[in-house]
């Protein structure tokens, strides 16, 4: 059929265009296919880039390393188009990793997986006489680790400058979320150095609250202070925990304590945070609903970490204690919002306190679910809004336990006013008394004798 200039051209454009389109997918698909990530003697870190890794969820835990060189399995291995974002699974996650080394460039480098919740993480190298591996994971001690790091980390060996291949198998019944990140030696302990230097002003800073209300609650003995002290010692050890520093330094040869801590560490964290502001806010008396709202979390965050008995942690217990932390934090904040609205003492620092700490704990909660790529700034951008969480909590809780002072010594005084005034009308009648009785007194002797003489007359 004959057909117009015009239209020609429009299906000469549109053409073009699915051929251009065509070349990209398969250069990029040549790329991630056969090129390997290239670690240079200039580099200090390397963070892997979507070519150098693939990813294989095996649903039944049942392959081996050997079994990921068959054609059939490693076909199956997908090509990310992004930095891997993994989350609670209850499947293996099998990470190929594709790298190459310059010719100057150092032979020993060091994989580290910035989490430090995974249970078992394995990494195989290839070897002449098959593949070795090394272990790692909270639930093994710490104290066997070749390599003592908070997170999991890995000699790689490049004997040559050729393309190595890696796997790294991840099962674990907590959130897989992390970064794969190459180092040198040299950049890796100095990045430790300035991590410990970091977290100790952390936990430094929490503990100084944590015993500044320690103090102010044993000398006003007000219940919601005392609270406050054992809300940030639990905050003190849950960020403790949640950094691996508990593994690395107080439980090294206890695999199974830091296991736990972390999740129990979240749920006492929940609880805690609404009985404090239950006490600060009044929510008992006045919003009797959310009251029965708390209860019901309170309990549903104190089971959660009861699921890793029955193997549910990671598909039913983790994101549930995940989302009740968060639910229970935004209900409090909305109290906060109404309390602040009513002009209530202290309600301002506890809203801009929940207003610090919803957008943290919404960025790590995100990385957790795997919503946003694990990265050194969204890992660590939870502690500074915790940090200024706890002190802003402090703020609100001085100002509310002052003006609850304040109103305690104003009643005193009116007692004491009261007391003051009874004293007065006693001490008056009393000297009433006494007059009356005098002058009775006087007056009653006269009159005898008028009323003796008037007898004898």
């Amino acid at each position: 059929m004959p057909f117009s200039g015009g239209d020609y051209m429009v299906t000469n454009r549109g053409l073009r265009h699915a051929l251009i389109q065509l070349f990209v997918a398969v250069a990029a698909l040549c790329h991630s296919g056969s090129e390997a990530g290239e670690l240079s003697a200039a580099q200090t870190k390397y963070t892997t880039e979507v070519a150098d890794v693939a990813i294989l969820k095996d649903s039944t835990g049942s392959l081996a390393v050997e079994d990921l060189e068959r054609p059939n399995v490693a076909a199956q291995f997908v090509q990310l188009n992004r930095p891997p974002q993994l989350s609670y699974s209850k499947d293996v996650v099998w990470l190929r990793l594709r790298l190459q080394r310059q010719v100057d460039a150092p032979q020993t480098w060091f994989l580290e997986w910035s989490n430090p919740f995974i249970n078992d993480l394995r990494l195989y190298s290839r070897a002449a006489s098959g593949f070795t591996f090394a272990q790692a994971g909270d639930q093994f001690a710490f104290a066997d680790r070749a390599l003592k790091f908070r997170f999991p980390v890995f000699a790689l060996e490049f004997p040559d400058s050729g393309m190595q291949t890696f796997y790294l198998r991840l099962d674990s019944d907590s959130s897989l979320a992390g970064e794969l990140v190459v180092w040198q030696l040299d950049a890796l302990h100095d990045k430790a150095q300035q991590e410990l230097f970091y977290f100790g002003a952390v936990l430094g800073t929490i503990l100084m609250s944590c015993l500044i209300s320690l103090i102010h609650g044993l000398h006003t003995r007000e219940r919601k202070v005392l609270l406050l002290a054992l809300l940030t010692f639990n905050t003190l050890w849950m960020v403790a925990s949640g950094l691996g520093l508990v593994a690395q330094f107080l439980a090294p040869a206890m695999p199974i304590f830091a296991d736990l801590s972390v999740p129990w560490s979240l749920a006492c964290n929940t609880v805690l945070v609404g009985l404090v502001f239950g006490r600060a806010l009044n929510i008992g008396a006045d919003f009797p609903r959310m009251s029965r709202f708390f209860k019901l979390a309170y309990c549903l965050a104190l089971a959660a970490p009861c699921t890793r008995w029955i193997n549910m942690y990671n598909v039913w217990g983790g994101p549930m204690l995940q989302i009740v932390s968060l639910m229970v934090v935004l209900s409090t904040g909305w109290l906060c919002w109404v309390r602040w609205r009513s002009q209530a003492l202290g309600a301002g620092y506890f809203l801009a306190a929940h207003v610090v700490v919803i957008g943290s704990m919404l960025m790590g909660r995100l990385i957790l679910i795997g919503w946003v790529a694990a990265t050194p700034f969204t890992q660590l951008s939870w502690l500074p809004g915790l940090t200024i969480y706890i002190f802003l909590v402090h703020a609100g809780i001085f100002v509310d336990s002052q003006s609850v002072k304040r109103e305690r010594d104003a009643a005193l005084a009116e007692i004491k006013t009261a007391r003051e005034v009874l004293e007065s009308e006693r001490k008056l009648r009393e000297e009433q008394t006494v007059y009356f009785s005098f002058v009775a007194h006087e007056l009653r002797s006269p009159l005898a004798a008028i009323l003796t003489g008037a007898k004898n007359l």
